[in-house]
């Protein structure tokens, strides 16, 4: 599992720096399941705006992404 707060805007741009992240539009797109993560939890804060793929993910951590101007794809339940 992985929180939200991990997600700064310096550890986004290395992502994306690694390839590991996409910007598209004003969103960056982040595949969490193809980092190792399968959950998102909500502890701590995101400033970036965010399109994350992951298979589950906590309330918290979505209403986290989605006011921060974000996005959740979650490809299977939320928990």
């Amino acid at each position: 599992a992985i929180n939200v707060g991990y997600f700064t805007s310096k550890k986004v741009q290395t992502l994306v720096e690694q390839g590991k992240a996409v910007k598209e539009g004003i969103l960056y797109v982040i595949d969490l399941e193809k980092l190792g993560y399968e959950k998102l939890l909500g502890a701590g804060t995101i400033a970036p705006q965010l399109k994350l793929v992951v298979s589950r993910c906590s309330a918290r951590a979505a209403d986290k992404v989605k006011a921060a101007g974000g996005e959740i794809v979650c490809t299977g339940s939320s928990a």
